[in-house]
């Protein structure tokens, strides 16, 4: 299952993003909530050589049986409910979402249910379109339905769930078909990116936002 260029640089862009949120932290184990097609586990997969990736879902999906014949990680794929994740406490290093929050019933339940399976000292980490980004609102809200957060939302939430131990930050990064594999184009796209990045202004109309929480370390017993 080759990536095309475009999708895998989306990808990768929003990743060094959570990563600059992420502090130092080695893992070993990550749970993808909402893992849809599991190509972000794919994507790991082939970034990093040591570790456990499972990946979790309401719906079965073909594409995980050839992810997990190729992957270079032990990868593996559930179905379950991110309102009641079928794992014991403390059982992954990072719990992550993308995109997946914003359609169960309960937000704030699926997040302390991955703040719940993810270890002491451990990371949740959370991506969200941002509702009111003018490409996202029309593309994504108005014609295909999907309720994001917005931007003041989207802090209220992490926000009471991990108080002060998170890190909030918003970015800009888009799939953009129409530039298939240019890695010319791509260049333009980013930097372009990066200046709308940069202006204060259009902070709360960025396309994603992200948060990178920290679960308290364990008191000795």
């Amino acid at each position: 299952m080759q990536t095309d260029l475009n999708i895998l640089s989306y990808y990768m862009r929003i990743l060094k993003k959570t990563l600059r949120c992420a502090f130092t932290y080695e893992w070993s184990s990550l749970l993808d909530v909402g893992c849809g097609d599991g190509l972000f586990l794919k994507i790991l997969s082939s970034i990093y050589r040591a570790g456990f990736l499972v990946g979790l879902d309401i719906y079965f999906n073909p594409r995980w049986i050839k992810i997990k014949k190729h992957a270079a990680l032990t990868v593996d794929f559930v179905v379950g409910d991110a309102l009641h994740l079928p794992f014991r406490d403390e059982a992954f290093d990072i719990a992550f979402e993308k995109d997946a929050l914003h359609h169960v019933e309960d937000p704030l339940k699926a997040l302390k249910e991955m703040k719940r399976v993810v270890k002491c000292g451990g990371k949740t980490w959370i991506v969200e379109a941002n509702r009111y980004n003018p490409i996202m609102y029309i593309h994504m809200t108005l014609i295909r339905g999907h309720q994001h957060f917005s931007h003041n939302k989207f802090r209220e939430l992490v926000g009471e769930l991990f108080k002060r131990d998170v890190c909030i930050v918003s970015t800009e990064s888009h799939v953009l078909p129409f530039l298939k594999n240019s890695v010319f184009a791509l260049r333009i796209l980013y930097t372009l990116e990066d200046l709308l990045e940069n202006v204060r202004l259009f902070n709360m109309l960025l396309s994603y936002n992200i948060a990178v929480g920290k679960k308290p370390e364990c008191k000795d017993t």
